[in-house]
């Protein structure tokens, strides 16, 4: 937890984005990605992110808390599904390998590190 926080402070996620999105991006500088017991390979191939009480969260563990942080939890409910969860594993994985090509397909073109729709 940050210092000077107490126990019952609010969840927090912070999530590592691949380098090339301009919010929080595991390309910073000064990010370590070892401080939080990953690679930047690890980072740059799935979604990371990381609680106030600093457990590592990765692929769809960081989907369904980030989305439950924000009040919409019901739609990622599957994703917590002992059941399907294996699955929904699979099919994250496949997509985080196949992001960019998912990406031109759906209209979205990057220059510069920067996606935006529109741009070919």
């Amino acid at each position: 937890m940050p210092k000077g926080s107490t126990g019952s402070a609010r969840r927090k996620v912070g999530v590592f984005l691949p380098w090339y999105c301009q919010c929080l991006s595991s390309r910073s500088e000064g990010f370590d990605p070892a401080a939080y017991g990953t690679t930047f390979a690890a980072v740059e191939a799935e979604l990371h992110g990381i609680r106030a009480d600093a457990r590592l969260l990765v692929g769809i563990d960081c989907i369904a808390e980030s989305y439950a942080l924000i009040g919409l939890g019901w739609l990622v409910w599957p994703l917590r599904l002992r059941a399907t969860r294996p699955a929904w594993q699979h099919l994250y994985r496949w997509f985080a390998r196949n992001r960019y090509r998912a990406s031109r397909l759906l209209g979205y073109g990057c220059a510069d590190g920067v996606c935006m729709p529109g741009r070919r």
